[in-house]
C-alpha cells in the first residue's frame, strides 16, 4: 500500500532558485524527515504494519518554496476488514431509487478468503432486488395489449374497404416491430426472456388478422369472378331464349347446359360468399378466445 501524506508548514517557507519555476520541489533526504514535524496518522483496526526499509528507508520526502510538504512511503500493513454489528455498515440511502427494482434487503457477512498470498478477510453485502411488475405492466405490457385489441377492429370493417383494412394491419404491425425492437429498458441477453415471448406472441396475432383479412379478400374477389360470369351466362342464356326461333334439338341441349353450368355458378358463388362471411364471423370469436387462454396461462 502506498501512503502518501500531504500538508503545509510555513516555517520551510524558502526563497525559490532563480530561474526555476516556484513551484518546484526540493527533495530532500529522508533522515531530514525524522526533524520535521509530521501529522499524527495511525490506521483503525490495524493488525500489523511495518514500512518499507529495503535497502533504505523508501520514503519521498520534498518541500516546495510556499512550505507545501510531500511525503511519500510505502507500507505493509495487515489490516482485518470487517463490518459492524448488524447491517450498520451498508446504509442505503433513502432518496435511492431504481425505476424497474426495489431495494427489499441487504444482507451483510464476514468472511475470510484462503489465496495463494495468504489469508484475506472479506466483508460481503448482499443486495436483494424486486422486480417492480407495474413499470412493465405500464410500459410494455398494456401498450403491448392495445395494440391487439387495435387489430381486432378490422373485423368488423367491411370487407370491400381494402384501403382501410390494411392500414389497420400495417400501422399494428409497425407497432409491434417497434415494441419488439425498441425496448431499451430491457437488458440485453442471449435468450428469450417471459417479455420477449408473450411480446412475440402478440405479434403473432396481429399479424394473423393480417392475414385473415387476405383471406377474405381472396374469397371475395373469387365471389366477384363468379357473379361476373354468372351475368354473362345469364345473358347468354336469357338471348337465346327470348329469340323466337325454331330450336333444334341440339340449341335445346346448348341452352339446358348452359341453365345448368349459371346454377353451379349460382351455388359456387353463394357457398363462397357464405365462406368469407363465416370467416370474419369465426374470427370475431376465435381471435379474442385465444388470446384470453394465452394470457390465463401465461399470467398463472
Amino acid at each position: 500500500m502506498f501512503f502518501r501524506q500531504r500538508w503545509n508548514d510555513s516555517r520551510l517557507c524558502y526563497l525559490p532558485v532563480r530561474g526555476k519555476p516556484t513551484d518546484q520541489r526540493l527533495i530532500l533526504s529522508p533522515e531530514i524527515s525524522k526533524h520535521v514535524w509530521k501529522p499524527n496518522i495511525y490506521f483503525r483496526n490495524s493488525k500489523e504494519a511495518r514500512f518499507h526499509l529495503v535497502p533504505t528507508q523508501n520514503v519521498l520526502f520534498g518541500v516546495t518554496p510556499d512550505g507545501c510538504i510531500l511525503m511519500n512511503s510505502q507500507t505493509e500493513d495487515d489490516v482485518i476488514v470487517k463490518w459492524g454489528a448488524g447491517n450498520r455498515g451498508v446504509i442505503v440511502s433513502n432518496y435511492l431509487e431504481i425505476p424497474q427494482f426495489d431495494i427489499s434487503k441487504v444482507v451483510v457477512r464476514n468472511r475470510n478468503s484462503s489465496y495463494n498470498t495468504g489469508v484475506f478477510s472479506e466483508p460481503q453485502a448482499t443486495f436483494v432486488f424486486k422486480r417492480r411488475v407495474m413499470f412493465y405492466v405500464y410500459g410494455f405490457y398494456l401498450p403491448v395489449v392495445l395494440v391487439v385489441l387495435l387489430s381486432w377492429i378490422s373485423f368488423w370493417i367491411d370487407p370491400e374497404s381494402t384501403p382501410a383494412r390494411v392500414s389497420l394491419g400495417v400501422i399494428t404491425i409497425l407497432a409491434m416491430g417497434n415494441f419488439l425492437h425498441g425496448g431499451g429498458a430491457t437488458p440485453n441477453v442471449s435468450y428469450a426472456t417471459a417479455l420477449d415471448v408473450y411480446m412475440i406472441t402478440c405479434f403473432v396475432f396481429v399479424f394473423a388478422c393480417l392475414l385473415e383479412y387476405a383471406a377474405v379478400h381472396c374469397a371475395l374477389n373469387k365471389s366477384q369472378k363468379a357473379e361476373i360470369n354468372e351475368g354473362m351466362e345469364n345473358e347468354s342464356v336469357s338471348s337465346a331464349s327470348t329469340i323466337p326461333l325454331p330450336m333444334t334439338s341440339n340449341e335445346n341441349e346448348v341452352t339446358s347446359a348452359l341453365r345448368r353450368k349459371s346454377l353451379v355458378i349460382e351455388t359456387k358463388l353463394r357457398y363462397i360468399q357464405f365462406n368469407s362471411t363465416s370467416l370474419e364471423s369465426y374470427s370475431r370469436v376465435a381471435f379474442p378466445l385465444c388470446f384470453l387462454i394465452f394470457n390465463v396461462a401465461y399470467w398463472l
